[in-house]
């Protein structure tokens, strides 16, 4: 047996031990990223190289993909490859009947036993759907795109077993994200961003986001969560397993970055990407035995805990409504305090503010920037 797994664990036992808290609460989302396809699918930066190689265009993507512009790098390449050819590319590279017979194992094939609910990812490829098909946890339904905005309320607020596809499907050109001109009709450009990274941005305030196979480096969506941290100090926006870089100044770097966008990090050896799926072991026993100690009743507890602190931390405005129930409250009035409106205008999401901001004053701070 290796002989590596109970140190690595030990090094990261309090944000494993945070972590294993809010999954008590069935309230955690995976946010998946090309990692997790490694083992089935060329990476996006191989894929590129070898593509501008057969159409003549190595030397421009070479050059693009060494500055970081992996946007630009494709957009070249679908300059070169047009109409179909491009898409029969993709599709030959990226097909889901190249996983028919494959055995997924690994990281990704334990999703299916830590998500509850809502699940994220970048990928365009179909290894989500097919690990958890197999699992016999197929998700209640798929959302590519831009078509994740109509979805928010469901997926993310309400924590649906929905996939969001923030980048497409390999198969559906409309409203997949590869090349510069698609991220910036997804993303929206400076000072004028789209809906969908808006709400992105929106689902990282709620705290609870965990990234797996993620690169997070400076990329659209980390510019998001960088302005979000400035709307709101102090903000967290989740949990990241990321690679622990060897070299002491590299590794330092690495955590301001990612402290500086409110990420939890939690450590592997830097090139030893099999660790991911001991982490993930070892998180699933320490929730698998909380969830036994507290029973069925106390999971159901958890799970509406989380339902109204998400209400209370999407709560925003009434600050004069808001005011008085904070005098009401500090009087310590025996008298009971009527909250009445009618449906929809925001009760519950009130009574939850109120309830929750006395425990935890950040999310009325968090509410009060929306």
């Amino acid at each position: 047996m290796d002989a590596r797994p109970q140190p690595i664990l030990k090094e990261n036992e309090q944000a494993l031990a945070e972590l294993v808290e809010l999954f008590k609460t069935g309230s955690v989302i995976p946010f998946v990223g090309a990692g997790m396809s490694a083992s089935f699918y060329p990476g996006w930066g191989k894929f590129l190289l070898q593509e501008a190689q057969r159409v003549g265009c190595k030397t421009t993507v070479a050059a693009l993909l060494r500055a970081g512009k992996y946007e630009e790098a494709a957009e070249e390449l679908a300059r070169k490859r047009r109409g179909l050819a491009f898409e029969d590319m993709m599709r030959q590279q990226f097909s889901p009947r190249s996983l028919e017979g494959t055995e997924i194992t690994g990281a990704v094939a334990l999703l299916p036993k830590l998500a509850r609910g809502c699940v994220i990812t970048l990928n365009f490829d179909r290894v989500l759907e097919t690990v958890f098909e197999r699992a016999g946890l197929g998700f209640e339904q798929i959302v590519p795109g831009a078509a994740i905005v109509a979805a928010y309320q469901n997926a993310l607020t309400l924590n649906r077993r929905y996939l969001l596809k923030v980048h497409g499907d390999v198969e559906d050109a409309t409203n997949r994200v590869l090349t510069l001109r698609e991220y910036r009709r997804s993303y929206g450009t400076g000072a004028k961003p789209a809906a969908l990274l808006l709400l992105l941005q929106r689902a990282a305030t709620l705290g609870r986001l965990l990234f797996l196979g993620c690169s997070l480096n400076k990329d659209r969506f980390m510019k998001a969560l960088q302005a979000a941290r400035k709307a709101t100090p102090g903000l967290r926006c989740g949990f990241a397993i990321v690679q622990k870089p060897r070299n002491p100044p590299a590794f330092a770097k690495r955590v301001e970055f990612l402290s500086a966008h409110g990420i939890t990090p939690i450590w592997y050896p830097e090139g030893r990407h099999d660790d991911v799926a001991v982490l993930l072991n070892g998180l699933l026993e320490r929730i698998q035995g909380s969830s036994t100690d507290r029973g069925e009743w106390g999971e159901v507890a958890d799970k509406v805990e989380a339902l109204l602190r998400d209400y209370a931390r999407e709560f925003a405005g009434r600050n004069s409504e808001m005011a008085v129930l904070d005098g009401y409250l500090a009087s310590q009035s025996r008298m009971a305090l009527l909250v009445a409106g009618p449906a929809g205008k925001g009760r519950r999401a009130c009574a939850s503010s109120i309830t929750f901001s006395a425990r935890d004053p950040a999310l009325r701070r968090s509410a009060t920037r929306t």
